[in-house]
């Protein structure tokens, strides 16, 4: 299975009207890709002023050129218009993404390849800011290989979290940390369980709600890796991906998490650990 980035004219394509869960709908290009097959999954990218990441969608079938030199091709749209689209400047700040051929300065054309890796990261985007707006199954597929875990294997920065949100983390059922100030940083990083406590109430309903013996967890040391992957607002539809129940707007902001692995073994840094971010060794 391959992935492409769908490009239509601002002036023709009004993707945010287009993009209907099961709907079909057939475009046109003049230079279509040679490697591109039926069940491929396509990004779809609305132009300026926009310009980002909008929706998913599958490619149908496809037929050879007409007369004119155009060929046509059919999409199945497999999502409406995401909650949180990625932006031009996330991803060409990305380390994977950042020179894929779509994001370059007068890239012109409708079709655009993406490499596997870059297929793999940007739906591992996709998924980390709409954790609850995707659908499950093929229309949202999951690669394998090499690319299935992105990032540094020995992150340079650890960010501090207490339990039992650290471990929650690790799991992959906190896909969301919330903090007061907002975040340029991007990649994979180190999640270190502090020694600080957690409020009584949170305590006891992440007891009940995931079943962990909250005093039983590792605190003082490294317990996995995530990666950021995104900041925004954060906002009361947040609740699930926070793991707490964000009540009000207070001007929070809600920081991204994507592709966490727990640690092998738990590991104590050598250098003083700072409330948000630190260098562990």
């Amino acid at each position: 299975m391959s992935a492409w980035i769908i490009k239509g004219r601002p002036s023709i394509n009004d993707l945010a009207l287009m993009l209907v869960p099961g709907k079909k709908e057939r475009w046109i290009t003049r230079k279509p890709p040679r490697t591109w097959a039926a069940g491929d999954v396509a990004f779809m990218w609305k132009g300026a002023p926009a310009l980002c990441v909008l929706g998913l969608a599958e490619i149908v079938s496809i037929r050879p050129p007409d007369a004119n030199g155009d060929s046509s091709f059919t999409l199945r749209y497999t999502t409406g218009p995401l909650q949180h689209p990625l932006g031009i400047e996330l991803l060409r700040a990305d380390r994977i993404l950042g020179d894929a051929s779509f994001l370059k300065s007068g890239a012109a054309g409708t079709v655009f390849a993406l490499s596997a890796d870059q297929a793999i990261r940007l739906m591992n985007l996709v998924r980390a800011a709409n954790h609850q707006g995707l659908p499950q199954g093929k229309s949202v597929p999951t690669w394998g290989g090499r690319g299935s875990v992105i990032g540094a294997a020995d992150p340079e920065l650890a960010l501090s979290v207490r339990q039992p949100w650290a471990e929650l983390i690790v799991r992959g059922e906190k896909t969301i940390e919330v903090r007061s100030i907002r975040t340029n940083i991007r990649g994979r990083v180190h999640v270190y369980a502090s020694l600080g406590e957690t409020h009584p109430e949170d305590r006891a309903r992440v007891n009940r709600q995931y079943g962990l013996d909250i005093d039983r967890l590792p605190r003082g040391v490294l317990v996995g890796t995530v990666e950021i992957v995104g900041c925004r607002p954060l906002t009361v539809r947040d609740s699930g991906a926070a793991a707490f129940r964000v009540s009000e707007d207070k001007g929070d902001f809600a920081w991204l998490l994507g592709s966490p692995k727990p640690a092998a073994r738990w590991v104590k840094p050598t250098k003083h650990p700072q409330p948000v971010f630190f260098r562990p060794f």
